[in-house]
């Protein structure tokens, strides 16, 4: 077959009969009417002299020209299929139970192994059929049990494949090549889109890379041997280049991360040069996608670094979408304009409405960050319609396309074109390839420009852009729903948006519209607790916060800090140093360390103080919580600075260990208000029964240093919340975090003897602490060894005593993920490294065991290795690092034992090679990065100049305790490394055969803190939520990162006593429970109640 579509064209029609183009969408004989002279905007003596009027006359003819192309008013006109395809979807439109099913069953389609397995989802996802329309339900209700499973999995697959295919033109651009020229041929251009997995590592973002660069190596000597199409090729300024392609930057650079604003954009651009050199030099159109709000000022920084590259400058066939729904949409236009300006050269600006909502506005909930997006449709409507007229009146520099399916949109664009004196077909229209087909005719039949996007690639990825598609379009406010399935009135349809006047001002003005900036104070002491929002380092003014307050910390390194007892400070003359992981030359500061008699000193002032901080008014004990929450607010940014310098933590680790503080001052307090009221525990008549609580005595509270502010602040706040007072001991490695959080409990008014501050050796200081008659209760987070010592000497009444000891011990795991052979390897792969690897495995939750299950093991394994081969391993003060520091120098020499102990044990797979630093290490070996930020800082992917040479223990910088990743693979389930916990980046890789096994490996250890699976298989979930029996089990998201009040966290068996931090029922292990009963009978009478 020639590559020239125009032999296969049929016959023009002449513009204005009325004939029909045909109906088949796929059909070869159906026809398309252009207009010669371009689109006519109305009826040249009935044009209305108002913009609304015109748009409301041009919206009727496309309407009408839509009659014209047949099928306009059934679901087959906005998705093809066939007739039963056309019944789940309407099913899924009118059923949100069915519809979840339906798109998670297409989801997870391509994952399933074989027939039995597909008719198992099939049972599990729809109820053995009780949810499907007929006759799919007595298919899978019966026809399961009495067709062969390869006959269900047969017709199954058929119908996946035509409905997938309506939307996806092909695996590749050979297998597009017949979709794209039959577009010609209806005079319709394209633009192409690459599916694909989520990029994980550097290896997936060069094979993204490598296909882009194929599409321009083989596509434009195709397409030059297209003949001629006016209607698509030519434009009022020219001829439009035939390749068009449509590029996502999260698919070319794996690190990318809005934290890291400059390093990405470095990245980002030098990645694509190369690319948009071969588009100039092929003659090929390229668009800048922009996908989720977190990167969208990163895509225009990108867009603005080639636009202005000398070499691209002048070259006119560069464009970027811009997305209508966001709030703040309008200086982004403004901006793209300066830009053109600037330029001298035209830039084309795809308008959109947006793809992303479901996810934009679930993840500003889950963050409790103000939605970046409209909630209201009709306001994005007229945000879009605004945007155009901004857009037009920057005609020539800016080139105007539209993305929208919406006729009032699509005609409002074409008229405020014309309005604006731009010429005829000035406007591009573009719609989604495989979705409202007529619509799409009767644009190019009236002589419209019209371009569809179409997605390339395979079916796996290719169904999580089907299911977006069909999530955005079977919503209540479709413009598709409401005019090819609800077929709604053209006049309802071309209806200006119903937006209040108050609504269309805070469009007008963004800012106006923002909820409350993160970290605003709660309206009252006793409203609902609300998690503190994470910062949101999209934004520069985070950033540039979080910058200067790393530069403040640095600046008052070095420093002396005093014991605190009674409110008093006092010296020792014997000090702790803190010093910071990364670069251990330097001293984070100097703690006093207390020896036998501070220790004495503290606990009497505590005695001392706790009568009257026991008779304190709960709320009034509550409310000094609530200021301490409001300081710590105000100084986040300083203490998570702190956390970066002294306890290695990344940003984003350092930011979520300061909210988690927050969060525990603000939920304990409001949970001492609720159980401080006394309960009445029965209506019998003469007798009163009273239930409450009161504070157990002096607390002494031993801290860890993984969670150096937020675990403290949780044990602290309880104890304080409950009215106990208390002895507080830091660990050692992080005592000046220690310092700071006691100097802000003060400042917030907590009364001196109340909160001592106690740092020392734990052999010493703890061991006295907890042996010490006047404690009656300690709170420690740590080792298990240490927690079974403390369990041991608290268990033994000394002289004196006159409590028996609480212990609140939370300790270490032994945590495993499970991916089941049907999960989401984006996900699962993803979550596996956050879990295992973020702050260097250093946390009682991290995931040091995942079990694969044995179908998709090997698959898995090579995504994870290069993945976690691609982290970023350096200075946490750098915003690039993924992986910072361990804690100290006897951590990394602990870890680097247990990595001996692997490689005797199981099969080391990352890193490949220990004994050298690889030239470029972001591909092969992990990204190696030294503790320079300043400027001239190597580009991510690169090693700095002058950098250390790696330590033959791990390869990784030798300027700080570094350990980079490490994985072993076939462990044994007894291997020491499969049993033991690590507490740093090593990751143990096991298979299994099964479920059952899978579990049997999970639960074949002494702890149970957390637990993941990730799976798709419903039935699979339910189970786990009856056998993964651990304290915290995450399905399908990682298992580190629990939440005050959403994920009390703690664990049982040897990970702890059973207490669950941040949990309703945490302050009653501070607290005892006391009865009162009162008879209140008085010679035969008794006082009145309601009853």
């Amino acid at each position: 077959m020639t590559d020239d579509p125009s032999t296969e064209r049929p016959a023009e029609s002449e513009p204005g009969t009325g004939s029909r183009a045909g109906s088949g969408a796929d059909s070869g004989t159906d026809r398309e009417v252009a207009s010669e002279a371009g689109f006519r905007f109305a009826p040249e003596a009935g044009i209305a002299p108002d913009l609304e009027s015109q748009i409301r006359v041009t919206g009727l003819a496309l309407y009408a020209a839509m009659q014209r192309e047949g099928a306009w008013t059934t679901v087959s006109s906005w998705v093809g299929g066939r007739a039963l395809q056309r019944r789940l979807l309407a099913q899924a439109m009118t059923d949100p139970e069915f519809k979840t099913q339906l798109f998670r069953f297409v989801d997870v389609y391509p994952s399933v192994r074989d027939p039995g397995d597909l008719v198992r989802h099939l049972r599990a996802y729809f109820d053995d059929g009780a949810l499907l329309p007929r006759p799919f339900d007595r298919l899978v209700a019966t026809g399961t049990r009495r067709l062969p499973t390869w006959a269900v999995a047969r017709l199954t697959e058929r119908g996946m494949q035509r409905m997938a295919g309506g939307l996806i033109a092909g695996r590749d651009a050979v297998e597009a090549l017949p979709t794209l020229k039959r577009l010609r041929r209806r005079r319709t251009g394209f633009t192409l889109d690459l599916l694909g997995e989520a990029c994980l590592s550097e290896a997936e973002a060069q094979e993204y890379l490598r296909r882009y660069h194929e599409l321009l190596d083989t596509l434009p000597a195709k397409a030059a041997r297209w003949s001629p199409e006016p209607a698509i090729d030519e434009a009022p300024w020219g001829t439009e280049p035939r390749v068009n392609l449509s590029l996502k930057l999260s698919s070319v650079y794996s690190q990318s991360d809005p934290a890291d604003f400059e390093g990405s954009r470095r990245a980002l651009t030098a990645a694509l040069r190369p690319l948009f050199l071969k588009a100039r030099e092929v003659g090929a159109f390229l668009y800048l996608d922009v996908e989720r709000f977190v990167h969208r000022d990163l895509t225009y920084a990108v867009f603005r670094d080639l636009c202005l590259d000398p070499d691209l400058r002048d070259y006119p066939h560069l464009g970027v979408a811009v997305q209508a729904y966001l709030r703040d949409s309008e200086p982004t236009v403004r901006g793209l304009i300066r830009l053109a300006e600037e330029r001298g050269t035209p830039i084309t600006v795809r308008l959109v409405k947006g793809a992303y909502w479901d996810y934009e506005t679930i993840l500003a909930a889950q963050e409790h960050w103000p939605p970046p997006v409209f909630l209201v449709k009709a306001e994005t409507d007229h945000q879009f319609e605004r945007l155009l007229r901004l857009m037009v009146s920057a005609w020539p520099l800016v080139r105007v396309a539209v993305g929208t399916h919406n006729l009032r949109s699509m005609a409002a664009a074409l008229v405020t074109a014309q309005a604006a004196g731009l010429p005829a077909r000035a406007v591009e229209i573009q719609l989604l390839h495989g979705m409202a087909d007529s619509l799409r005719r009767a644009a190019a039949a009236q002589g419209l420009r019209v371009r569809e996007y179409v997605p390339v690639g395979e079916l796996i990825p290719g169904m999580a852009y089907l299911v977006r598609r069909l999530l955005e379009n079977t919503a209540n406010e479709s413009c598709l729903r409401l005019t090819f399935v609800q077929c709604r009135d053209p006049d309802s349809l071309l209806a200006p948006p119903a937006v209040s006047a108050s609504a269309a001002a805070a469009t007008e003005s963004p800012q106006a519209a923002a909820a409350a900036a993160p970290g605003a104070a709660p309206e009252s002491d006793l409203s609902p607790f609300q998690n503190e929002p994470h910062a949101d380092f999209s934004r520069p003014d985070t950033r540039l916060a979080m910058q200067r307050a790393l530069a403040t910390i640095q600046a008052s390194l070095g420093r002396d800090y005093g014991l605190l007892i009674a409110g008093e400070p006092r010296e020792t003359g014997r000090y702790l140093e803190s010093v910071n992981p990364a670069r251990p030359a330097q001293l984070v500061g100097r703690v006093a360390a207390a020896g036998q008699e501070e220790t004495d000193q503290a606990l009497a002032a505590a005695v001392t103080a706790f009568p009257a901080w026991r008779d304190t008014a709960a709320a009034d004990r509550a409310a000094l919580l609530f200021r301490a929450a409001a300081l710590m607010r105000e100084r986040r940014f300083e203490l998570a600075a702190l956390e970066v310098v002294e306890a290695g933590k990344p940003w984003r680790e350092a930011d979520a260990d300061v909210t988690e503080a927050i969060d525990f001052l603000e939920y304990y307090g409001r949970e001492i208000v609720r159980l401080s009221r006394p309960r009445a525990l029965s209506d019998v008549p003469g007798e009163e029964d009273l239930y409450l609580y009161e504070p157990r005595g002096v607390a002494a509270v031993i801290a860890p240093w993984n969670f150096p502010l937020a675990i403290p602040a949780g044990m602290v706040s309880a104890a304080l919340a409950a009215g106990n007072t208390v002895v507080f001991k830091p660990a050692g490695a992080t005592p000046v975090l220690g310092y700071a959080l006691v100097r802000l409990m003060q400042e917030a008014g907590v009364p001196g003897g109340v909160l001592n501050f106690l740092p020392g050796h734990g052999s010493e200081v703890g061991h006295q602490l907890v042996g010490d008659p006047r404690v009656d209760l300690i709170a420690f987070t740590g080792s298990l060894d240490t927690g079974l010592s403390i369990l041991k000497q608290a268990a033994v009444v000394a002289p004196g005593q006159r409590s028996l000891k609480k212990v609140v011990a939370e300790l270490g795991g032994k945590n495993a993920i499970i991916v089941d052979s049907d999960a989401d390897l984006d996900a699962a792969v993803e979550g596996v490294i956050v879990s295992a690897f973020h702050y260097s495995g250093q946390k009682c939750s991290a995931c040091s065991r995942v079990i694969v299950l044995e179908p998709i093991y090997e698959q898995f394994l090579k995504r994870l290795v290069p993945a976690a081969a691609s982290l970023c391993v350096g200075d946490p003060a750098d915003p690039s690092t993924r992986v910072g520091p361990v804690i100290s120098a006897e951590a990394r020499d602990r870890i680097l034992e247990y990595i001996a102990r692997g490689k005797e044990e199981a099969t080391l797979v990352l890193p490949v090679d220990e004994h050298s630093q690889p030239e470029s290490a972001s591909h092969s070996e992990g990204r190696v990065r030294g503790s320079e930020t300043a400027a001239g800082e190597a580009a991510p992917g690169e090693v700095a100049a002058g950098e250390a040479a790696a330590p033959p223990a791990d390869g990784a910088p030798a300027d700080g305790y570094f350990v980079r990743p490490h994985i072993f693979v076939d462990v044994p389930p007894e291997a020491v490394i499969a049993q033991e916990e690590i507490f740093g980046p090593v990751l143990a890789v096991m298979r299994a055969a099964d479920l059952d096994e899978a579990f049997r490996l999970a639960l074949g250890v002494h702890y149970a803190l957390t637990g993941g699976l990730y799976s798709r298989n419903p039935a699979n979930i339910r189970r786990a939520y009856r056998e993964f029996r651990v304290g915290n089990l995450y399905i399908n998201r990682p298992i580190t990162g629990a939440m005050v009040g959403r994920q009390p966290f703690g664990g049982s068996r040897m990970s702890g006593v059973g207490s669950k931090t941040g949990g309703p029922d945490y302050l009653l292990q501070f607290l005892e429970p006391r009865t009162i009963t009162e008879n209140t009978v008085r010679r035969g009478f008794a006082p009145w109640r309601q009853t």
